[in-house]
């Protein structure tokens, strides 16, 4: 398994996948997630296109693991 990096326009999202082709699939949930705002305001109009699929860098992996401590740490207090 490797760590993809799935993104749509502003917004993007890391996946554990086998293949570019299952990460697209397990990360359009996670992203319609990010985009609940939009899909509230655009309501049918909006569609979500994945722009890029690849694998993801350390940098990426990283930034990820940062941001995931950053909330625990501040949900923790």
């Amino acid at each position: 398994m490797k760590t993809y990096f799935v993104s749509s326009g502003f917004r993007w999202i890391l996946v554990d996948a086998i293949s570019k082709d299952q990460a697209r699939v397990l990360a359009t949930p996670k992203l319609l997630e990010l985009y609940a705002d939009r899909i509230e305001q655009f309501g049918d109009d909006f569609k979500l296109e994945i722009h890029t699929v690849r694998l993801a860098t350390q940098q990426e992996k990283d930034a990820i693991e940062f941001h995931n401590r950053m909330v625990a740490l501040h949900a923790a207090n």
